[in-house]
C-alpha cells in the first residue's frame, strides 16, 4: 500500500470513507505480523471507529471489518496469520465493551452526584420550578447523546455476530472452523445483546458440538461453556429452544463421556465447571482412552477441585485405583504427585491425616498409596520415630502405617530402621497376644450385644441358604422346562418366594441398630490391627528360638480357641507356615488344629471324636447301615453301637476355612500328606452334599478342587464332581467351579479327562460364556479360557483325522474360540467393562506370542465376521452399532506377523497369518453378507503385510482365492449385495496386482535358488555314473578307463564330503548288478555308457567353474 500508516494525529484527518478503509487495511495488516504489536494497533482501530462515527459512517466500518475477516475464513487451523487475526478481533471487541462499561459506570455516578441531598423547603421548589426543568430537560438531552453514543458499540457487536452466524453452517470445514473460533473469543465480551440474537448464538453453538468435524467441536464447547456463568435459570424456552445454564453443563458432560475424539473430550475436561453436579463425569476421566486425558485429571483437575476433603471416599478411591495402576508412567506419576503434593500438603503435611482420609479399613488402594509416598518421599523415612509408646496406643491407622513401613524397609534393605524402631521379636508376640486378648475381651464386654449380633448373623445366614436352595431349584426347573407342564407355574413361585426372602434380608438388614453398628465397627477396627500385626509377623525375623516358640503358641492358639474371621485366618496360617520347621511340619500342626477344633464339640454322651469320626464317606451308605443295625436288634434288650453326631455347621465351617488356607500353601504332593487325605473324605465330601447350605457347600467346592491340585486322582474325581455341580446351581457356584476346572486342566491337561466326554466340558465353557445375565461368571470363563488357548492346552489348530472324536474335539474348541473373539464384539457386553478388559488384554497378548496363534486367529476371521453380520446374527438382533471395517481392521491387526515377539525381521517376512487371514475373509465375501461387510473386506485388503519372502505356492493359493472372489462377484453382479463401487474396484485391482507381483518377485527367487543348488549338486551325476563304468570295465580299453578315473579322481577329491555315504551305497549296487548282468545286456549298457560320457564330455567343456585338471601329486 503506497499510503503511509495510519497514527492518531493521521486518524484526525481523516474526511472519507476511502481514507477510513485504508487505514483499518492497514491496521490488520500489521496484526497479522505479531501478537506483540496488538495493543496499540487496537488503540489506533478504536480512534478509526471513532472518526467513523464522526463521519456518519459508522456502518461502512462495520461492513469492511467484516470485509476483512472473511479473509481469514478458508484458512485451515494452524495457520498463523488467521489465528493472530481472530485474537486481534477478539482484543478490540473486547476494548470497545470495556470502553462502553466505564462509560456508563461514570454516567452512572454522576447521576447518583446530581441526586444528592435535597433539603431545600417547597417554596424554594416552586421558586427555582423553571430552573429545575430547563436543568432535566439539558440533563435528558445529555443522556440520550450518551446512550446514542454507546449504542454505536452495541450495533457493531451486533452486526459482527450476525455476521459470522451466516457461515457457521458452511460447506468449508474450515469456515465453520474459524468463524466458531472467533465466537468463541467474542462470547467473552459481547456485552448486552438482544434476545433474539442470543437464540441464534445459543442454538448454533449447540448443534455444532455435534459436528462431523473435531475441530469445530473443539471450538464449539469452548464458546458454549462460558454461557456457564451467566444466570440464564430464568430464560424461558421458546421455539423448542431449551436454553439454560443446567442445559449447558448437560451438554458439555455428554461431549465428556460420549465424544470419540479424545481432544473433543479434553476441551470438555478443561472447560466444565467443576461443582457436585459435574464431579463424577470429571472423575471418571481418570480411565480415559487417552493418556493425555489421564493425566490432566491428576495434575490439574484435581488442584483446581483442590483438597481430599473435597472429594468423596468413592471418588479417592477411584483417582488412585487408575492412577496408580495405569500402564503410562507418565499417568503414574501424575497420580503420585498429586497424592505426594496436592493432597499431602492439604492435610498439612501430617502422613497420619493422609492415611486417615485413606479409610484404610475400607480402601483397597491404600497400602499401594502409602508404598508410593515412601518411594516419593525417602526423606520422610528418616524422621519416622516409632517408640514404645506408639506401639501401646496402636490404632487402626497408627497399626496400618507401621506394617506399611516395615514391608517398605524389608523390601528395600532398610535394616537400620527395622533395627530403630521393632521390637525384638518376643516383645512382637506379646503384642499380638495382647490385641488378640482385647478382641476376646470385646465378645463379653457387653454379651448381650455380642449375643445379638452373632443371632443378626444366623438369621443373615438361614436366608442366604434358603436363597442358595431357591436359585438352584430356578436352575434346575429352566433345564427341565420341556419335561415339566406346570414350569411356568413352578418358577413364578420360586421367584416370588426368592423376592420375599430378599425382602426379609433387607428387614433383618434394617433391624440392625446403631448399638449393634458401634459393635461392628469396634471388632472391624481390633481385626484390622490384628491383621496388621500378623503381616509383619508373616515377614518378620524369628531367627531368636524363644520368640519363634512364642509366636507358634500364640498362632495355634488363637487359630484353634478364638474364632478368628476368615482374613486372621489366612493371615494366621501363613505365619504358621513360616515359623514351622519344613512343609511337613505346617500340615501336620494344620491338621493337629482342625483336629482340635472338631474335638471341641461334645457328643450328648459327653464323648469326643477325632476330626473325621462323624463323617461318612458316604451319607446313604452311613444311613443304610443304621437301618440293617435296627433289624438285626430284637427290642430294646440288645445295645446297639451310638454312632457319633454330626457337629454343628459352625464347627464345619471353621475345619473347612482352615483346610482351604492351607491347601493354598501346600506344594508337596498330597500322597506326602497322609492326614490331608482324611480330611478330604470327611469334611470336604460331607459339605459338598450338604446342597441346601450357602457357607459350607461353596467351601467344600474350593477344598475340591484345591484338593485336585496335589493329586491326580483326586482331580478325575473332582473334575466330574465339579462338571454336575455346575450344571445344577446357581452363579457362584459356577464360578468357583470354573476357576477349579480351568486350575485341574492347566495343571494336568485335557488327558484329565475322558476323550468321550470332553465335548461335554466344552460346551459348558460355550454356555458360561454366552450367560449374559451372569457378568461374573462370563468373566471366570474368559479368562481361564484365554489362558488354556494361551498355554495350548486347547489347540484348534490340529486339523482332525477320521476319528470322530477327533473331529468332535476340533470343532468343539474352535466354537470356543470363535466364541471369545464374538465375545469382545458383542452388544451385550458392553456394559460388562470387566469382561472387555479381559478380552482387550488377552486377546492381543495370545495373538502376539506364537505365529501358530496367528494362524488360529486368522482361520476363524471369516467366521467371526459371517456371524457378526448376517442376517440372522445376534449383533444384528440387538441392534449392534459395530461398523464391519472396525472390526475388520481389528482382526487384521491381531494378525499382523510385525506384532509378533521373538521374531527376527526375516522370520516375519515368511510369517503367512495375513496370507491365510485374508483368503478366509475373501470367503466371506463371497457368502451372503451384506454389501457393506464386503465393501470393508475389500478395502482393508491392502492392509495386509505379504512381502516377496513368501513361497510362491501360497501366494499362488492367495492369487486362485482372488479369482475365485472376483467371479462369484462378477456372476452375482445382478444382487445389489455384491455391487462395488469405484473405490472398492480400485482397491481390489490394487491388491491382486500387488500378489501377482509378489508371486513373480517369489516366483523367480525360487528358480535362482533351484538352479543354483542344480550346479552344486553336478558333480554328483559324475561319481554316479563313474560307478556304473566300474561295472564294465572289460567293455573299454585300458587307455580310457585311466583317463575317466583320473577325472574322477580329482572331482572326489572335491566333493569327499558330500559325496561318501553315496559312493558307497553306488558299490554296493554295483556288486550286486555284476553278478546279475547276462552276457546279452553288456552291449546294451556299454552303448548307453559310451552316450553319457559323451554328454560329460560337453558338459565339462561348458562349465568353467569345474576343474578337471589333474594335480600332479596324484
Amino acid at each position: 500500500m503506497s499510503a503511509p500508516k495510519p497514527t492518531l494525529a493521521s486518524i484526525k484527518r481523516i474526511t472519507s470513507a476511502e481514507e477510513l478503509k485504508t487505514a483499518m487495511s492497514h491496521v490488520f495488516q500489521d496484526a497479522q505480523l505479531s501478537l506483540s504489536g496488538h495493543r496499540k494497533l487496537v488503540i489506533v482501530l478504536k480512534n478509526i471507529f471513532n472518526k467513523s462515527i464522526e463521519l456518519g459512517n459508522e456502518e461502512y466500518f462495520a461492513m469492511y471489518f467484516t470485509k476483512l475477516v472473511n479473509k481469514i475464513l478458508p484458512l485451515k487451523k494452524g495457520e498463523k496469520v488467521a489465528d493472530r487475526i481472530a485474537k486481534f478481533c477478539s482484543a478490540f471487541v473486547a476494548s470497545l465493551t470495556r470502553d462502553e462499561l466505564n462509560r456508563k459506570q461514570e454516567l452512572e455516578e454522576e447521576k447518583q452526584a446530581k441526586k444528592g441531598p435535597n433539603n431545600n423547603s417547597d417554596e424554594e421548589d416552586e421558586d427555582d420550578e423553571t430552573s429545575k426543568i430547563s436543568g432535566k430537560e439539558q440533563a435528558e438531552d445529555d443522556d440520550e447523546e450518551e446512550d446514542e453514543e454507546d449504542t454505536y458499540t452495541s450495533l457493531f457487536v451486533k452486526y459482527l455476530i450476525h455476521h459470522l452466524l451466516r457461515g457457521i453452517e458452511a460447506r468449508d470445514k474450515s469456515v465453520r472452523y474459524r468463524v466458531v473460533q472467533l465466537l468463541a473469543y467474542l462470547v467473552h465480551y459481547i456485552g448486552e445483546i438482544d434476545r433474539e440474537l442470543f437464540e441464534a448464538l445459543y442454538t448454533s453453538l449447540m448443534k455444532r458440538l455435534t459436528d462431523k468435524e473435531p475441530i469445530v467441536r473443539i471450538q464449539a464447547i469452548v464458546a458454549i461453556s462460558r454461557f456457564q456463568e451467566f444466570n440464564l435459570d430464568g430464560f424461558e424456552y421458546t421455539n423448542y429452544t431449551k436454553i439454560g445454564s443446567e442445559h449447558v453443563r448437560e451438554q458439555l458432560i455428554e461431549s465428556l463421556e460420549t465424544d470419540e475424539n479424545a481432544e473433543v473430550r479434553r476441551a470438555a475436561l478443561l472447560n466444565l465447571a467443576k461443582d457436585q453436579k459435574s464431579i463424577a463425569s470429571i472423575i471418571e476421566r481418570a480411565s480415559d482412552t487417552n493418556s493425555i486425558n489421564r493425566r490432566l485429571v491428576f495434575s490439574r483437575i484435581i488442584r483446581e477441585i483442590g483438597g481430599m476433603s473435597n472429594l468423596d471416599f468413592e471418588y479417592r478411591e477411584f483417582l488412585l485405583k487408575w492412577g496408580l495402576n495405569d500402564r503410562d508412567e507418565s499417568v503414574q506419576k501424575a497420580a503420585v504427585k498429586m497424592l505426594t503434593n496436592v493432597w499431602y500438603d492439604s492435610e498439612d503435611k501430617d502422613l497420619l491425616n493422609l492415611v486417615s482420609r485413606l479409610r484404610v479399613t475400607e480402601s483397597k488402594i491404600a497400602e499401594s498409596a502409602v508404598s508410593e509416598f515412601y518411594k516419593a518421599k525417602p526423606e520422610y523415612l528418616a524422621t519416622v520415630n516409632v517408640d514404645e509408646a506408639y506401639w501401646k496406643e496402636l490404632n487402626v491407622d497408627r497399626a496400618f502405617l507401621l506394617r506399611t513401613f516395615y514391608d517398605h524397609c524389608n523390601e528395600n534393605n532398610l535394616y537400620d530402621l527395622i533395627d530403630a524402631n521393632f521390637p525384638e521379636s518376643i516383645e512382637l508376640a506379646n503384642t499380638l497376644e495382647k490385641y488378640l486378648r482385647l478382641r476376646i475381651d470385646h465378645f463379653y464386654t457387653d454379651n448381650d450385644t455380642a449375643k445379638a449380633y452373632e443371632a443378626y448373623n444366623e438369621q443373615l445366614e438361614i436366608k442366604n441358604d434358603e436363597t442358595f436352595t431357591i436359585e438352584g431349584a430356578r436352575v434346575e426347573q429352566t433345564q427341565l422346562s420341556e419335561a415339566i407342564y406346570d414350569f411356568e407355574v413352578r418358577h413364578k413361585q420360586l421367584h416370588e418366594r426368592y423376592m420375599e426372602v430378599r425382602i426379609e434380608e433387607e428387614q433383618i438388614e434394617a433391624g440392625f441398630t446403631e448399638r449393634d453398628e458401634s459393635y461392628e465397627s469396634q471388632l472391624t477396627d481390633l481385626e484390622f490391627i490384628i491383621e496388621q500385626l500378623l503381616l509383619i509377623a508373616k515377614e518378620f525375623d524369628f531367627s531368636d528360638e524363644i520368640g519363634r516358640r512364642k509366636m507358634l503358641q500364640i498362632i495355634r492358639k488363637s487359630l484353634t480357641e478364638d474364632k478368628l474371621s476368615k482374613k486372621l485366618t489366612s493371615v494366621a496360617l501363613k505365619v504358621l507356615r513360616k515359623i514351622s520347621i519344613n512343609e511337613k511340619d505346617f500340615i501336620t500342626m494344620s491338621t493337629e488344629i482342625i483336629t482340635d477344633i472338631r474335638d471341641s464339640y461334645e457328643t450328648e454322651d459327653e464323648t469326643f471324636h477325632s476330626a473325621i469320626s462323624g463323617f461318612g464317606e458316604d451319607g446313604d451308605e452311613e444311613e443304610d447301615d443304621d437301618d440293617d443295625e435296627e433289624e438285626d436288634v430284637d427290642g430294646s434288650s440288645k445295645k446297639r453301637k451310638v454312632q457319633p453326631k454330626l457337629p454343628p455347621d459352625e464347627i464345619v465351617v471353621r475345619c473347612l476355612t482352615i483346610t482351604q488356607y492351607v491347601l493354598e500353601l501346600v506344594e508337596e504332593p498330597l500322597e506326602s500328606h497322609v492326614s490331608l487325605g482324611s480330611i478330604y473324605s470327611g469334611l470336604v465330601n460331607y459339605a459338598i452334599n450338604c446342597k441346601d447350605k450357602y457357607t459350607l457347600h461353596l467351601l467344600g467346592l474350593n477344598c475340591l478342587g484345591l484338593f485336585a491340585l496335589i493329586d491326580k486322582s483326586t482331580a478325575r474325581d473332582a473334575i466330574a464332581t465339579l462338571y454336575y455341580e455346575m450344571r445344577q446351581s446357581g452363579e457362584e457356584v459356577r464360578i468357583i467351579g470354573m476357576k477349579a476346572v480351568v486350575d485341574i486342566l492347566s495343571n494336568y491337561g485335557t488327558s484329565i479327562i475322558a476323550p468321550n466326554v470332553l465335548f461335554m466340558y466344552a460346551r459348558l465353557f460355550y454356555k458360561s460364556l454366552t450367560s449374559f445375565k451372569m457378568p461374573k461368571l462370563q468373566c471366570v470363563v474368559a479368562e481361564g479360557l484365554c489362558k488354556l488357548f494361551l498355554a495350548d492346552i486347547f489347540n484348534n489348530s490340529k486339523q482332525p483325522t477320521d476319528d470322530n472324536e477327533d473331529t468332535t474335539e476340533y470343532e468343539s474348541e474352535k466354537q470356543l474360540f470363535e466364541a471369545l473373539i464374538l465375545s469382545y464384539f458383542h452388544p451385550l457386553t458392553q456394559a460388562n467393562e470387566e469382561l472387555r478388559q479381559v478380552l482387550a488384554f488377552c486377546i492381543p497378548v495370545y495373538s502376539f506370542s506364537h505365529p501358530q496363534h496367528q494362524l488360529r486367529l486368522a482361520s476363524v476371521s471369516g467366521d467371526c465376521i459371517y456371524r457378526m453380520f448376517n442376517d440372522q446374527s445376534e449383533f444384528v438382533k440387538h441392534q449392534s452399532r459395530l461398523l464391519p471395517s472396525t472390526v475388520v481392521q481389528q482382526l487384521i491387526h491381531w494378525c499382523d506377523p510385525n506384532n509378533l515377539v521373538n521374531l527376527t525381521q526375516f522370520d516375519i517376512k515368511q510369517q503367512t497369518s495375513h496370507i491365510w487371514q485374508s483368503v478366509y475373509l475373501l470367503q466371506a465375501v463371497e457368502q451372503d453378507t451384506p454389501r457393506s461387510v464386503k465393501r470393508a473386506i475389500i478395502n482393508n485388503l491392502n492392509k495386509f503385510y505379504l512381502t516377496e519372502e513368501l513361497e510362491s505356492k501360497v501366494l499362488q493359493g492367495l492369487l486362485d482365492a482372488i479369482e475365485g472372489t472376483r467371479k462369484c462377484i462378477e456372476d452375482n453382479s445382478n444382487d445389489p449385495e455384491y455391487t462395488l463401487d469405484k473405490l472398492n474396484v480400485k482397491n481390489f485391482d490394487s491388491f491382486e496386482a500387488t500378489v501377482k507381483e509378489l508371486l513373480e518377485i517369489s516366483l523367480a527367487r525360487e528358480k535362482e535358488a533351484e538352479e543354483k543348488n542344480h550346479r552344486s549338486r553336478s558333480n554328483s551325476i559324475l561319481v554316479d555314473l563313474a560307478d556304473k563304468e566300474d561295472s564294465f570295465v572289460s567293455a573299454r580299453g585300458d587307455d580310457e578307463k585311466e583317463d575317466i578315473d583320473i577325472k574322477l579322481e580329482n572331482d572326489d577329491d572335491n566333493n569327499e564330503d558330500d559325496e561318501d555315504d553315496e559312493d558307497d551305497e553306488d558299490d554296493e549296487d554295483d556288486d550286486e548288478e555284476q553278478s546279475e548282468v547276462k552276457d546279452d545286456e553288456v552291449d546294451a549298457r556299454q552303448k548307453e555308457i559310451n552316450e553319457s560320457l559323451q554328454k560329460i564330455d560337453d558338459l565339462l567343456d561348458q562349465e568353467d567353474e569345474v576343474e578337471y585338471d589333474i594335480s600332479e601329486e596324484e
